[in-house]
C-alpha cells in the first residue's frame, strides 16, 4: 500500500512535467498501476482487519470512498484549472498521494497474517534464549 501510494503521488506530479504525448501516456500508466495496487491492496486490508461480520461492509464502504473522491476531484479540477491551468491538478493530486503514503507509512500497523507467521517464526528462537 504505502509503495504504491507513494509511486501513484509521485508519477502525477511528474505528469505536470511531461514534455510530450509519449511522456505523458507512460507516466499516467505508471500512476494507474500504483493507484490500481494500492486500492485492491487496501481493499483487503479493509477485509483483513474490519470484524468479520462487516468485512464486506467495510470494502464496500472504501470503495464507495475511492469514487466519491473522484467526484470531487472532478469538481476541483474544474474550480482550479482555470485559474491556475491544468498542472494544479497533479500537483495536487501528487503531493495529496505522496503525503497519504507517509501517513499510512506512519499510522497503518501490519497485517495481522504478517504478524501471525513472523511470530511463529520468531517462537523457536526466543525458546532457545529462554532455556
Amino acid at each position: 500500500v504505502i509503495f504504491n501510494a507513494l509511486l501513484f503521488g509521485l508519477a502525477t506530479l511528474a505528469t505536470a512535467f511531461a514534455r510530450n504525448f509519449g511522456e505523458l501516456i507512460v507516466i499516467r500508466a505508471i500512476a494507474g498501476v500504483g493507484l490500481g495496487v494500492a486500492n485492491i491492496t487496501a481493499y483487503a486490508l479493509c477485509a483483513e482487519y474490519a470484524p468479520k461480520r462487516l468485512g464486506a461492509t467495510s470494502v464496500a464502504v472504501a470503495s464507495t470512498g475511492y469514487i466519491v473522491g473522484g467526484i470531487i476531484g472532478g469538481f476541483l479540477a474544474a474550480a482550479l484549472i482555470p485559474i491556475y491551468g491544468w498542472r494544479i491538478v497533479f500537483y495536487m493530486g501528487g503531493g495529496i498521494g505522496i503525503a497519504l503514503g507517509a501517513l499510512v507509512w506512519l499510522a497503518l500497523p501490519e497485517s495481522m497474517q504478517f504478524l501471525a507467521l513472523h511470530q511463529r517464526q520468531s517462537t523457536p528462537s526466543q525458546a532457545t534464549f529462554e532455556n
